[in-house]
């Protein structure tokens, strides 16, 4: 037993080759085999032959596939086929059973009870159709004639042939029942019908319907009965014993387009002819029989044509744009030209053409020509417009919130056109010329956009990564928050997103020497101003200007005001004291060592003045600043060449509130 656990394991899984792992396992044990069975695999069926059967069964078929072995059985929708002969591993015979009209599903099984499927591969047939009656059973030469079919077995797809020739409008009506409607034929002797259902079993009956010859066409009217010499003209004609495939001559000339409608009427196109003729118009059927009506159709002269307006008057270089031709006299059968290119007609009448415009360049002539050759064109009246293309927008950098003002250079601009950023419209676009669009850019998130220009034709210039979106500069807060009307007050700006190169503008006046401390902290000098609050904006060097309001006050200088004496010596002018004067805001002046302190903003002088003020005399003073991480140094007593790095900075002017270290030896 432990032999046969070990064979177990390595011999493939018993389902898949059941008969082999039962002999080996037996031999190894030492089991006498009476019989043994070879391994086989699955059988396969791929097809039958024929591939239709009666539903009485009986049709011999031929199965196709692989694998078949001795004492394998078929079957069809679980009825087993009879005479099953292996011819080989990959072919059988059988007979069908009997079964019912449809596609069975046909199953074949070897011995070890493996098989397989095929589905609607086969096809019962129903009980074949019947005809046992036409009638009427005669009809004329030139077809077209209802005949009433009656049998059984009719089904609905059943064609009719009458001598082998297709007839038309069959209808089913039961299964005992059809008409259809007969084609030309020969006179003679009587000939057969048979109906074909979709199965393609079929029923004749022959010599169940006579051809006799047909009465000669008649012709009683022509609508119009006159018409340009151009031809071209659509025509109605009415009479009798008309039949299909019956042609029309107006004079010696044969017209187009001819069309069976029924047996008393015909359309057709004109041919051109002679102006001021009237000729005659004759039908002859299939079986050379006509019928003439002398000067039928009158042949009239169609003045020149002429071409008034053209809409619309442009398109883009590919054309493609439905065109609207105005004018009089126009012909069926005119063509239109733009330029020396032909464009397709859609419709058109006397006094207007539709016509699409083809590919063309620069401003062509609109040219219509009638059938009979005559001709109008209407100069310079298309002009083919290319799309406008976009070369550069400035600035490239745009603030999210929106309000960039942007100006966009390309060709091919025109009034009227809108500007896209990505997929947001932009507002104010003015058109400046052809190569240049100003807009406002709208608000946005993403980094890099396209632009669009659209022209009012929908042709579009496009630049892609035109734009990057950045966040503009913001202020919160000013120091001081006021100042004099003459201006030179020094300023803090605190704020986000400043960079080298900002701009400071109070209300619309720019501030002098504009300092970047950090991305958070500029200094300034405030220009003079009338009293009353101003923003304080900062503009970087991309022109994105801050949307924040923070304010600053303009404040009118108090003069001390003369008093009148006896004598005619003016009174001094008040000077700078209490909180007017430049002094130290926060900290201790050292009168000796070195200290830490704030200053209220000024001049160096006033620095100095301050702190001499404060008990340090000036000869003992040195002031030190730290700017982008090392210190610059002021010594009032120096030569001004030492003091160059202090000067180069501050520009003689002290923003407020600066901490220093200042030493006094």
């Amino acid at each position: 037993m432990k032999l046969y656990a070990r064979l177990a394991r390595r011999l493939p899984h018993p389902g898949s080759s059941l008969a082999l792992f039962g002999v080996v396992v037996a031999a190894a044990l030492g089991v006498g085999i009476a019989a043994t069975a070879s391994a086989a695999g699955a059988p396969t069926l791929s097809a039958i032959a024929p591939a239709i059967g009666v539903f009485g069964g009986g049709t011999a078929v031929t199965l196709t596939g692989t694998g078949f072995v001795a004492g394998v059985g078929v079957t069809f929708d679980g009825v087993a086929a009879t005479g099953v002969a292996v011819g080989s591993a990959t072919q059988i015979t059988a007979t069908t059973p009997a079964g019912t009209p449809g596609t069975p599903v046909i199953v074949v099984t070897n011995a070890d009870g493996q098989g397989a499927s095929l589905t609607a591969a086969f096809s019962y047939l129903g009980d074949p159709p019947a005809l046992t009656a036409v009638a009427p059973a005669t009809g004329s030469t030139n077809g077209g004639d209802t005949i009433t079919l009656t049998g059984t077995g009719f089904a609905a797809g059943m064609t009719v042939t009458v001598n082998a020739v297709a007839a038309t409008g069959v209808v089913v009506q039961s299964a005992l029942q059809a008409t259809a409607v007969t084609p030309t034929g020969t006179a003679g002797g009587a000939i057969d019908v048979v109906v074909t259902n979709t199965d393609t079993q079929s029923s004749t009956l022959a010599g169940s319907f006579t051809y006799v010859t047909a009465a000669p066409p008649t012709v009683t009217a022509v609508a119009p009965a006159s018409g340009t010499h151009a031809g071209a003209a659509a025509v109605t004609i009415a009479g009798t014993g008309f039949a299909s495939g019956a042609t029309v001559r107006l004079g010696a000339t044969a017209a187009t387009s001819v069309a069976f409608v029924n047996a008393t009427t015909l359309t057709a196109v004109t041919p051109a002819g002679a102006a001021g003729t009237s000729v005659a118009v004759t039908i002859t059927n299939p079986d050379s029989q006509s019928g003439v009506l002398a000067g039928g159709y009158a042949y009239v002269n169609t003045p020149a044509p002429t071409v008034t307006a053209v809409s619309p008057a442009r398109a883009p270089l590919a054309g493609g744009v439905a065109v609207t031709v105005t004018g009089t006299n126009f012909v069926t059968g005119a063509t239109v030209k733009f330029g020396a290119t032909a464009a397709t007609v859609s419709s058109l009448s006397a006094t207007s053409i539709t016509a699409t415009a083809p590919a063309g360049t620069a401003t062509v002539g609109v040219t219509v020509t009638n059938p009979d050759g005559d001709a109008a064109t209407l100069a310079a009246a298309f002009k083919y417009v290319p799309a406008p293309t976009v070369t550069s927008v400035t600035p490239a950098k745009v603030s999210k919130a929106g309000g960039t003002t942007l100006t966009i250079t390309g060709t091919g601009f025109e009034s009227g056109a809108t500007v896209t950023i990505g997929s947001v419209a932009a507002t104010s676009v003015t058109f400046v010329s052809a190569s240049q669009i100003t807009a406002t850019a709208p608000a946005g998130s993403a980094v890099n956009q396209t632009v669009i220009v659209e022209n009012t034709d929908d042709q579009k210039g496009t630049l892609t990564s035109a734009v990057l979106y950045v966040s503009a500069p913001s202020v919160s807060a000013v120091s001081p928050s006021a100042g004099s009307t003459t201006g030179a007050t020094a300023v803090t700006i605190t704020g986000t997103g400043f960079s080298d190169g900002v701009t400071v503008k109070f209300g619309d006046t720019k501030a002098g020497s504009v300092k970047y401390v950090g991305s958070t902290k500029v200094t300034a000098v405030s220009p003079a101003g009338k009293a009353g609050e101003v923003t304080v904006t900062v503009t970087d060097k991309d022109g994105l200007t801050t949307t924040s309001s923070v304010e600053f006050t303009y404040e009118a200088v108090a003069t001390a005001t003369p008093t009148a004496t006896p004598t005619a010596t003016a009174t001094p002018t008040a000077t700078p004291t209490g909180s007017d004067k430049p002094r130290f805001t926060l900290g201790i002046v050292p009168t000796e060592g070195i200290g830490l302190v704030a200053f209220s903003g000024g001049s160096n002088d006033d620095l100095v003045a301050a702190a001499t003020d404060a008990g340090c005399p000036r000869l003992a003073q040195a002031f030190f600043a730290a700017v982008d991480g090392r210190f610059i140094a002021f010594f009032p007593a120096a030569p001004a060449m030492v003091n160059a790095q202090w000067n180069a900075h501050f520009g003689g002017v002290l923003p407020a509130d600066d901490p220093l270290a200042m030493r006094c030896s």
